[in-house]
């Protein structure tokens, strides 16, 4: 074979592939402005709000499915799509993809998309969504199983007491000062009332039944089981 006639082959192969690009960047782009046409179908909608740390677990299926063909979840904050989870898909076209939002994630908005790729379909994408990475949650540490022998018909409330809200994107964070919490039954009387460090999550052991909690104005509520836990946390709403 001759230099030009390479040449012109070298040629013919470099603009099929950069066509082949620029047919699957339209098709993405078609079907992020159609979003409605696209053969993902979320439970839920992607969120508005992620918080750094975060674990989100976003499921769907894809209507008549091909083998092959993957889900990815990508993040777009200025200019450029990134892929940040992918998944196959079941048989059924179902799927449940998983995104561990790194801690060295910076905060601010972004926007989120789902994208459908496989051997035998262009490129498909749901329409973006505008959402907002936020600063991480601070959880209170795990509770301590009680200090005493829980009597007959009694059981223990477990959880944290947490600030929430404010401008946003807001905060979500166990309480940073010590508190007192106080469990209150149905009657208005004061079952269980104790002091725990910040940071703490706290436990109560109370007879079983329907309780308020409050601590200072941070409410929260639990239904108590008798020889049971009840997970159940107050919280503290900022607007």
């Amino acid at each position: 074979m001759g230099v030009g006639v390479r040449r012109s082959v070298e040629l013919a192969t470099g603009s099929m592939a950069a066509l082949a690009c620029c047919v699957a960047a339209a098709a993405i782009a078609d079907s992020d402005r159609a979003g409605a046409r696209s053969p993902i179908v979320l439970r839920k909608p992607l969120p508005n709000l992620v918080r750094v740390a975060q674990r989100v677990t976003i499921t769907g299926r894809v209507r008549n499915p091909s083998r092959g063909d993957r889900v990815a979840l990508e993040l777009e904050r200025t200019i450029h799509w990134r892929v940040v989870a992918s998944t196959g898909l079941r048989a059924s076209g179902a799927f449940s993809l998983h995104w561990q939002v790194q801690k060295r994630t910076a905060t601010g908005p972004v926007k989120l998309r789902l994208v459908l790729r496989g051997r035998e379909r262009p490129p498909l994408s749901t329409a973006s969504v505008q959402s907002t990475v936020g600063p991480a949650a601070v959880y209170c540490e795990p509770p301590a199983p009680p200090a005493v022998d829980i009597p007959p018909g009694d059981g223990w409330i477990s959880g944290g007491v947490y600030s929430q809200g404010g401008p946003f994107p807001g905060i979500y964070a166990c309480a940073e000062k010590a508190y007192t919490v106080s469990a209150t039954d149905a009657a208005g009387t004061v079952i269980a009332s104790e002091t725990f460090p910040a940071l703490r999550s706290y436990t109560l052991v109370v007879p079983a039944g329907s309780y308020t909690l409050t601590s200072g104005a941070c409410r929260g509520s639990a239904t108590v089981t008798a020889g049971r836990e009840t997970l159940a946390d107050t919280d503290c709403d900022y607007p």
